[in-house]
């Protein structure tokens, strides 16, 4: 107010504060926000760079807890949106996950092996785990929620090269060899298998690091670390572990017997244990297996068909919808928002309006959950004017600015997961029943994911008329509003807030008055001039100069407007210009160069599929749509588009990966045909994964395709041992009819083993999945890797050795198998 804007002759000035009024305040936005009912103003805590964000949330909460103390009566802090709490939360139950599977891992190892082969080949899997973790730093991944998913993950197939070679070591020990020569001999056998079958697992791995879009970025996790943590096991097993087995009496040994010297009075009882195991086994084996297998060596083609027809049955299933596909299973939060959108040009007192209805009925909503629950299922409820803070932080359904005097949110704060029974769809879609419609609403969504690939019906519409697309996007919505379980239809065609449009009169033009100077001085006096910024402490104070704001909150304003000219003259503005009402446009999309209009919408999942939704809409909605409307293009957007990359990202990349699989077989093998025995098992593991997600009541999604594409590595290394025996076998002179026979005998139990380990290992994660929706996203890879596991070890202890029959009936030197019944194998 002190700065001189004139100075006269006589030493005397003119200041600001002599011919304005200077203010210091807020900018004028229209923001309000109640907090349980009362006036409150949020405060959003962000991490940023490698800040903790655990540590982070902690600080706050500590924060929060010393302030309160501080301030005066009836003001409160409370800790609002915690989402760290979703990454402890998930945190502490991957880790309760991984300490089960290693437990429930190690007792089947110690049921079926030596208690210290099973002792050293568990002890394979922290330090697998170790030396992955060390290296992680060094590829960018830190300890989150998709890297301890991972290493759960990987915890029983780490262990399944370990298996074979002290299963191998174990079988020379039997043979009468010393610990150091049985050692010796057992790992050469199998170190060119089980540096193959690593190096294959690792290869399968690989498609999933380049899978474009934005699931491809979150999902790279995975594969890096099963990729270190395999690779580490690889050394371990070929190294560590033999030392071990070969040397009585060392340190970790001991450390294992003092461990477990509580437990001694029990040995004979686990003896006895691990005796009747070994026992059924090998029963099941001679009884079971091997009259099983010589029926199906014998009817090797027959064999071979059934599988085929099973998988043939399971690709019917997933075409003909009895098995859906969900690109991205729906992540619960515990936040239940709904954003609402008024039309532009609409009063912060009108949005008010809206948003005072939806919070009345998240009040009876509150009451009601209550009363049927017998205890809060409610713990906050936050409504704002002028702005959506959730949306604003996660991405909400729809389109549509997050700020404004238009728009408005209602949040409900649900109490944890854990202790509800009432899902929180449920309680969205009971809210939305409360509410109903909303007369005058342009949008309404609502939100209660944490985790979105996009939405899951959006429809991009291109052309050149942007009124003829407007209305192609309102005959879409008509169309959506009688597709089940669809709801949030909204497009982002929005008509203009009413404005006045201004011409200059030839008056004007005369008086040196153009178009660009009655623009200038018409936004000067209305929105005002930025004329300086000051520096006030962390913060730039934009310093405006208006009209005062009761002559500038009407139209009629205008009419006392003055217009100056080159001369000096001020005139009314309606003397120099023409003042028509009209409407503009408040939003023009493009795309490759084309004015677009898109409609989204979002599903309930209990009630619609988006995929069917979708393929319902190509078929007969669009086309219909778009019957008069010839120079008009439609893409599938959100949800489509992403799982059209993902999709073809990994199969590419799938492709890729079996190709090298294939070279390196090869090689390894001196064969060109044998890698097709041994990848032979690759497409039945779809038939395992789905039947998996089947038996759990689960839909198949990206994260099952992901878990079918690693299902390869372990299918081959199963097949890898079988086939490297029944060679070895016939390179000693063994005849191929007695090689085929004996050799999945032989091998059971290493291959039942791994798949045993695999699902076992997988097994908490499924199980717990089931019960918290902190997991249950993570459920359906886990699924495809445990039930595909499963299933792969009947398609190689039998199809394989059929298969290996078959390509030498090709060669000519037909195998001639003795009928079941014949003498055991030992």
């Amino acid at each position: 107010a002190a700065i001189p804007v004139a100075t006269r002759a006589d030493g005397s000035s003119l200041a600001i504060g002599d011919i304005a009024a200077v203010r210091d305040g807020f900018a004028e936005v229209d923001i309000a926000s109640r907090f349980d009912g009362r006036p409150a103003v949020l405060v959003q805590v962000f991490r940023v760079g490698d800040q903790n964000a655990l540590d982070l949330a902690a600080a706050v909460r500590d924060y929060v807890a010393g302030a309160q103390a501080r301030l005066p009566a009836g003001v409160s802090l409370t800790v609002w949106n915690d989402t760290s709490l979703f990454l402890s939360g998930r945190i502490s139950l991957l880790l309760t996950n991984a300490a089960q599977g290693f437990f429930l891992v190690f007792l089947v190892l110690a049921l079926f092996l030596r208690f210290k082969l099973a002792w050293w080949v568990s002890i394979g899997i922290p330090v697998s785990f170790l030396g992955a973790l060390c290296f992680l730093p060094l590829l960018d991944v830190s300890i989150n929620m998709i890297s301890l998913f991972a290493f759960i993950l990987v915890l029983g197939i780490v262990v399944d090269d370990a298996i074979v070679v002290g299963e191998n070591i174990h079988h020379h020990r039997s043979l009468g060899l010393g610990s150091a020569e049985a050692a010796r001999r057992g790992v050469r056998e199998v170190a060119l298998p089980v540096a193959v079958a690593v190096m294959t697992a690792v290869i399968s791995f690989l498609p999933m690091m380049n899978v474009p879009g934005f699931m491809g970025k979150i999902w790279r996790v995975i594969p890096v670390v099963c990729i270190a943590t395999l690779l580490f096991s690889l050394v371990e097993t070929q190294l560590a572990l033999p030392s071990h087995l070969a040397h009585e009496g060392g340190l970790l040994e001991r450390v294992g017997a003092w461990l477990t010297r509580p437990l001694r009075p029990l040995l004979p009882l686990w003896t006895g244990l691990q005796g009747a195991c070994a026992r059924g086994l090998d029963r099941f084996v001679a009884r079971i297996y091997v009259p099983l297998l010589d029926r199906c060596l014998a009817w090797r083609y027959a064999t071979f068909a059934v599988f085929v027809a099973a998988m043939i049955l399971t690709v019917g299933l997933i075409a003909g919808g009895r098995l859906r596909f969900t690109y991205f299973p729906s992540v619960e939060g515990d936040i239940v928002a709904a954003d609402v959108v008024l039309p532009p040009g609409a009063t912060a007192a009108q949005t008010a309006d809206a948003v005072g209805r939806l919070e009345a009925a998240a009040i009876r909503l509150r009451a009601e959950l209550e009363e049927s629950a017998g205890e809060p299922i409610v713990d906050h409820l936050l409504a704002s004017v002028g702005t959506q803070p959730y949306r604003g932080m996660v991405g909400g359904p729809g389109a549509g600015a997050t700020s404004g005097s238009g728009v408005g949110e209602v949040m409900l704060a649900l109490v944890p997961s854990e202790r509800r029974s009432m899902p929180t769809h449920e309680v969205q879609r009971r809210w939305r029943e409360l509410v109903g419609e909303l007369p005058g609403v342009s949008e309404l969504a609502y939100s209660a994911d944490i985790a979105s690939a996009g939405n899951a019906v959006e429809v991009r519409f291109a052309g050149d008329d942007l009124v003829a697309l407007g209305d192609i996007a309102e005959d879409l919505r008509a169309e959506l509003e009688t597709f089940t379980g669809v709801y949030n239809i909204t497009d982002d065609h929005r008509q203009g807030k009413d404005e006045l449009v201004l011409r200059l009169s030839p008056a004007a033009e005369t008086l040196g008055i153009g178009q660009l100077d009655l623009a200038r001085q018409l936004r000067q006096a209305f929105y005002g001039e930025e004329a300086q910024r000051v520096q006030r402490g962390r913060d730039d104070i934009k310093v405006m100069v208006r009209y005062p704001e009761a002559e500038r909150a009407t139209v009629g304003d205008l009419d006392s407007f003055r217009v100056r000219a080159d001369d000096g003259r001020e005139l009314p503005l309606r003397s120099v210009a023409e003042v028509e009402a009209g409407a503009g446009y408040s939003r023009i999309s493009r795309s490759d160069r084309k004015r677009t209009v898109t409609v989204s919408a979002s599903l309930d999942p209990a009630v619609a599929n988006g995929n069917e939704v979708n393929a319902r809409l190509a078929a007969d909605t669009l086309p219909t749509v778009l019957r008069d409307h010839p120079g008009t293009t439609w893409s599938m957007e959100g949800e489509a588009r992403e799982q059209r990359e993902s999709m073809s990202g990994l199969a590419s990349g799938y492709l890729l990966s079996l190709l090298v699989i294939y070279v390196m077989i090869a090689v390894s093998f001196s064969s060109y045909v044998q890698p097709l025995i041994i990848m032979g098992a690759i497409p039945f593991g779809i038939v395992g994964a789905a039947l998996g997600h089947l038996i759990m009541g689960l839909d198949l999604s990206i994260l099952s395709v992901c878990g079918i594409v690693a299902l390869a590595g372990i299918e081959v290394n199963d097949s890898i041992v079988l086939v490297e025996f029944i060679n070895r076998a016939r390179a000693a002179g063994m005849p191929i009819q007695q090689a085929l026979r004996e050799a999945g005998p032989r091998r059971f139990r290493p291959i039942f083993l791994t798949s045993a380990t695999t699902f076992i290992g997988l097994l908490p994660v499924i199980v717990s999945g089931q019960l918290s929706v902190q997991a249950k996203f993570l459920v359906p890879m886990a699924v495809s890797l445990g039930f595909g596991g499963v299933f792969s070890t009947a398609i190689t202890l039998l199809l394989v050795p059929c298969a290996y029959a078959v390509i030498e009936d090709l060669k000519g030197n037909r195998p001639e198998v003795r009928k079941s019944g014949s003498p055991e194998v030992s």
